[in-house]
C-alpha cells in the first residue's frame, strides 16, 4: 500500500518499507539526461589527457633523438 506524502504530490510513502517513492518521471528523465551528460564529459577529459600524454611522450622522444645526433 502507498499513503501520499503531505504537500508533495509526486511522494509517496510505501507501506510495507516505509521508504519515500518518487513518482516524478520528468525529474528522472532530466536526471538521467544530466548523468549522461557528466559521464561524456568525463570520457572526454580521460580522452584528452591521454592524447596530452602521448603528444608529451612524443615531444620527449624527439628531444632524445635530436640531443643522439648532435
Amino acid at each position: 500500500m502507498k499513503y501520499k506524502v503531505e504537500d508533495n504530490f509526486n511522494l509517496y510513502r510505501d507501506g510495507y518499507s516505509k521508504a519515500i517513492i518518487n513518482t516524478d518521471i520528468s525529474a528522472l528523465n532530466e536526471h538521467k539526461q544530466r548523468r549522461k551528460i557528466v559521464g561524456e564529459v568525463h570520457s572526454t577529459n580521460e580522452r584528452i589527457d591521454r592524447l596530452e600524454n602521448d603528444i608529451s611522450d612524443i615531444k620527449n622522444m624527439l628531444i632524445q633523438l635530436l640531443k643522439d645526433r648532435v
